[in-house]
């Protein structure tokens, strides 16, 4: 069930997106998004949630039920922190040498 979207940039051109429905990570509940960068759904009810105490509790359920990963640089097997961990771990020097690796620093 993905809907087909056309997006003008600032430039003029445009863009066609197959959005798919997503997973709101605050309230739970199955949304389509109308970009293809949406997180939430944006539903009075979410945005309750995610300024209230309650949101951070749910977050925290998230993150915890999130099973471990190994980091790209050491092999170590860590805990992420939030969903969109890029799989290194939260070790200065890996996140430094993974860093050189995709051409980050200049």
């Amino acid at each position: 069930m993905s809907k087909e979207t056309i997006f003008i940039t600032k430039g003029g051109m445009k863009q066609t997106y197959k959005l798919e429905p997503l997973k709101c990570p605050m309230c739970l509940k199955n949304f389509l998004p109308k970009h293809p960068r949406t997180v939430y759904c944006n539903t009075t009810e979410c945005d309750k949630l995610r300024y209230s105490g309650q949101g951070k509790r749910i977050r925290d359920q998230l993150v915890n039920q999130l099973p471990k990963q190994k980091c790209k640089v050491c092999n170590k097997e860590y805990k992420p922190r939030a969903q969109n961990n890029k799989g290194i771990c939260n070790d200065f020097n890996c996140r430094y040498d993974y860093k050189i690796q995709t051409n980050y620093i200049v």
